[in-house]
């Protein structure tokens, strides 16, 4: 909408933030078409939410609003890194691999979607710390899965801890260390 978008490419980069991060994933674990072309749901779900978008454009949300955004995105970060370090875990893969493919599946969407606009990738940028977080959910998940602890407390465990780091690093303007200029 900030970019001034009509509504097909509100809709195609509304479905590549979705979806992209666990299409990258499922296209990288090599198990057969990526869920987000099986399962029925999805698009209806990025289409439903696209459309709400447009409409509302212009409409300020306010602290409130913009605190509840911020608590979805800290949520759907930790839970896409431990879906997807899951699914690698459970396709055989490393844990360097799990961790990479948790990444990948926590931010891959929002990667895409800022390369696409041509703006620089909001997992890059400082003071976001989404890849880490992303990194951070996926470690938590693996290290827990590794100790052969009983589930759902890996995952719940992992989302916690992307989910936490991703508002403090927002609530707090968290930065990665850089190098100097």
């Amino acid at each position: 909408v900030r970019k001034g978008f009509d509504i097909f490419g509100i809709v195609v980069l509304a479905w590549v933030a979705a979806l992209g991060g666990g299409i990258l994933r499922d296209i990288l674990i090599d198990r057969g078409p990526p869920v987000a072309f099986t399962n029925h749901a999805y698009l209806p779900i990025v289409l439903a939410v696209a459309i709400i978008v447009s409409v509302v454009r212009g409409v300020e949300l306010g602290p409130r609003g913009q605190g509840v955004i911020r608590v979805l995105d800290a949520t759907a970060v930790g839970a896409f890194a431990v879906v997807a370090a899951d699914r690698a875990h459970a396709a055989g893969f490393t844990i360097p691999a799990c961790l990479f493919l948790g990444v990948i599946g926590g931010t891959g969407g929002l990667l895409m979607r800022d390369i696409l606009v041509a703006d620089t990738p909001e997992i890059f940028r400082r003071g976001e710390l989404n890849g880490i977080a992303a990194l951070a959910a996926a470690a938590a998940f693996i290290a827990l899965i590794e100790a052969g602890v009983a589930r759902p407390v890996p995952s719940v465990v992992g989302i916690l801890v992307g989910f936490t780091l991703r508002l403090v690093a927002l609530h707090f303007d968290l930065r990665a260390p850089a190098p100097r200029r």
